[in-house]
C-alpha cells in the first residue's frame, strides 16, 4: 500500500468505523520529530452554523500534511494554543501518552458526543486489543473495578472547559492533573458516560497491567475497633455439610470478632442435633435459632438478622468451605465503606472453576452468574478478567456480607422471594439507593452446588416477584454489563458487527503493526 492510499484509507468515512490511524514514519516521511511526542490532543469540533463537523489533531512537533487540520504545538504552550481563536469551539479531547492506543475514528460521532448532558466531565469507549486479538466490551462506570484495574485505558473524552478552567493546575503537572482528573470523577457515576463502542485499538498485554491480587490477600485492611460480624448459616439437616462449613470458619478464620447463628429450619437428624449441641456447648460464640415453619430463605435470613448482635451480617449457605482464611477482614474491608452495600467473595465448584464472580441481570434471559463454570484464571475475556474486584447489580447470598443498618435501611430480604431471586433483589435496593455492590475475588470458598443436578423446583410466585425488580433492567440493560456481549454466552461470544470491520481480519493485524511510537 502507498502512501496515498494509505491516507485514503484513513480519511474514507469518517463518520464510520474505519482502518485506526496508523502514522508510518516511513509511509509518510514526516521524520523522526514525532518518536518525541508525548502530548497527543484529539479535538472534536462542531460547527453548529453549518451543522458540522470534524476531527482536528494535535501532536506535538509533526507538521501539517494529508490535509488533515493539524498544529504544531510546543510541550509547555499548548495551554496558549488552546486559547487562541481557531481553537474556541472544540470541546472534547483525548489526551494519551502511551504508544499503544491507536484512535478508531468511527467511535466518535456526533450521535454520540452531541446528546450528552452537560452534567458529564468523562466519556470512556470501549476497544480492540490487538495483542490478545480480541474487543473489550466493558461496563458502565464500576468505581472499585477502576481502582483494581484501569479499564479506562486511556480510552476517553474529557470536556476541554475543564482544562481551561485549570491552567495553573496543568501548567505545573498536566500528567499529575490527568490522573486526579480520573480518579475523582470515576467515582461520581453521574458525572460519567460510557459509550459501548469500539473506538480505540489497544496493543497491552492485561495481565501485566493488571494490579497483583495476592498483594491485597497478603495484607488485608486492620481494625483499630474489630466490629462484630454475625455470620448466619440457615440449614435442614445434612449435618456433613453443616460440619464442613463451620469447621472451616473455626479453623481458618484469621478475624476473630465474629459470632456463628446456625438458623435450624425443622431439623431432625439425631446427628444433626448432636453436632449443634457439640458447637454450641464447645464454643461460646456459636448460637442456635429454631425457624419451625415451612422453607422461606428470605424469612428465616430477616429472621436471625433480628436477633444478633452484630454490625455486620454474613449471609452463608451451608454448602460451602472457606478457602481464604482473611475473608471476613477482606469483606469488611468494602462492606465498612460508606457507598458499599452488599459485599461478595469467588465461589468455585470442588473442581476449581468459578461458580460465582458477581450476577448479572439478563444473562440466560433473567440472570446469572458471571463467569459460571470458566476456569479460575487469568485468562482475558471480552469482559475482562474472572480476578479483578468489580461492581455489579448484586452478589450471590450463599456468601454475601452487608453492615446491619443498610441491610434494614431497605427492608431486608424480600419475603415474596422463597427460593429464588431474594440476593437479587436485595442488591438492586441497595443500588437503588445508591450503595454499590462489589464482588472480590482474592477471596474464595467452595460452594458445592453440583453442576449436574436437576434445577431445584422454584415457585411460580418467585418468578413474578422478581420479574417486578428486574424489569427495569431487563428492558434498559445491566448497567454493568455490555450490550456488545452475547446475553447466553458472554463470556466465549459476542456480536461481531460491534468490531470494526477491519479489526475482524486478525492476519491484516499482523500486516499493519502500528509503529506510533517507538
Amino acid at each position: 500500500m502507498n502512501t496515498k492510499e494509505f491516507i485514503k484509507l484513513c480519511l474514507h468515512k469518517i463518520t464510520e468505523f474505519i482502518a485506526p490511524i496508523y502514522f508510518y514514519r516511513k509511509a509518510l516521511n514526516i521524520g523522526k520529530g514525532l518518536s518525541n511526542a508525548k502530548i497527543i490532543f484529539l479535538l472534536y469540533e462542531i460547527d453548529k452554523k453549518r451543522n458540522e463537523s470534524h476531527w482536528k489533531i494535535f501532536f506535538k512537533n509533526i507538521r501539517k500534511f494529508a490535509g488533515f487540520a493539524c498544529y504544531e504545538i510546543g510541550s509547555k504552550n499548548y495551554l496558549e494554543f488552546l486559547e487562541q481563536k481557531k481553537t474556541e469551539d472544540l470541546n472534547h479531547f483525548v489526551w494519551f501518552e502511551a504508544k499503544d492506543l491507536i484512535p478508531l475514528l468511527g467511535g466518535f460521532t456526533d450521535e454520540v458526543l452531541c446528546n450528552l448532558p452537560p452534567s458529564i466531565k468523562l466519556i470512556y469507549f470501549d476497544t480492540f486489543n490487538t495483542k490478545h486479538k480480541k474487543p473489550f466490551f466493558k461496563p458502565g462506570p464500576s468505581p472499585e473495578y477502576f481502582e483494581d484495574f484501569d479499564y479506562l485505558e486511556g480510552a476517553f473524552l474529557i470536556p476541554l472547559a475543564e482544562f481551561r478552567n485549570n491552567k495553573e493546575k496543568i501548567q505545573k503537572d498536566l500528567a499529575g492533573y490527568i490522573k486526579s482528573f480520573v480518579s475523582e470523577y470515576s467515582f461520581n457515576q453521574n458525572s460519567v458516560a460510557h459509550i459501548p463502542r469500539i473506538a480505540f485499538s489497544v496493543d497491552r498485554d492485561y495481565h501485566s497491567s493488571q494490579k497483583v491480587l495476592s498483594s491485597q490477600e497478603d495484607k488485608p485492611k486492620s481494625f483499630v475497633k474489630k466490629p462484630l460480624v454475625s455470620i448466619l448459616i440457615p440449614f435442614r439437616d445434612r449435618p456433613e455439610l453443616l460440619k464442613v462449613a463451620v469447621d472451616s470458619i473455626l479453623e481458618k478464620s484469621s478475624y476473630s470478632n465474629y459470632e456463628i447463628i446456625l438458623i435450624s429450619n425443622q431439623s431432625k437428624e439425631k446427628e444433626t442435633l448432636d453436632l449443634i449441641h457439640f458447637y454450641t456447648k464447645n464454643n461460646p460464640n456459636i448460637k442456635k435459632l429454631e425457624y419451625d415453619s415451612i422453607f422461606n430463605f428470605s424469612a428465616i435470613n430477616n429472621y436471625a438478622a433480628k436477633q444478633v448482635n452484630g454490625e455486620y451480617l454474613l449471609f452463608l449457605n451451608n454448602d460451602t468451605e472457606v478457602i481464604s482464611s482473611h475473608f471476613l477482614e477482606g469483606m469488611l474491608e468494602y462492606a465498612s465503606k460508606a457507598k458499599i452495600g452488599l459485599v461478595g467473595p469467588k465461589l468455585l465448584f470442588p473442581d476449581g472453576t468459578i461458580q460465582h464472580a458477581g450476577i448479572i441481570l439478563g444473562l440466560t434471559g433473567m440472570a446469572e452468574h458471571a463467569f459460571k463454570f470458566q476456569k479460575d484464571s487469568d485468562e482475558f475475556t471480552a469482559f475482562g478478567f474472572p480476578n479483578s474486584i468489580r461492581n455489579y447489580l448484586s452478589v450471590t447470598a450463599a456468601c454475601a456480607m452487608v453492615s446491619k443498618k443498610k441491610f434494614w435501611e431497605v427492608g431486608g430480604f424480600n419475603e415474596s422471594l422463597t427460593v429464588c431471586g431474594n440476593d437479587v433483589n436485595l442488591g438492586i435496593k441497595l443500588f437503588e439507593k445508591g450503595y454499590r455492590n462489589v464482588y472480590l475475588p482474592h477471596i474464595s470458598l467452595f460452594h458445592f452446588e453440583s453442576k449436574s443436578r436437576k434445577n431445584t423446583k422454584i415457585p411460580d410466585g418467585d418468578f413474578i416477584e422478581s420479574m417486578k425488580s428486574y424489569k427495569r433492567y431487563l428492558e434498559e440493560g445491566d448497567p454493568y454489563f455490555n450490550q456488545n456481549l452475547d446475553y447466553k454466552f458472554p463470556w466465549l461470544s459476542y456480536n461481531m458487527s460491534s468490531v470494526p470491520a477491519h479489526l475482524r481480519n486478525l492476519e491484516r493485524l499482523k500486516r499493519l503493526k502500528p509503529v506510533l511510537f517507538e
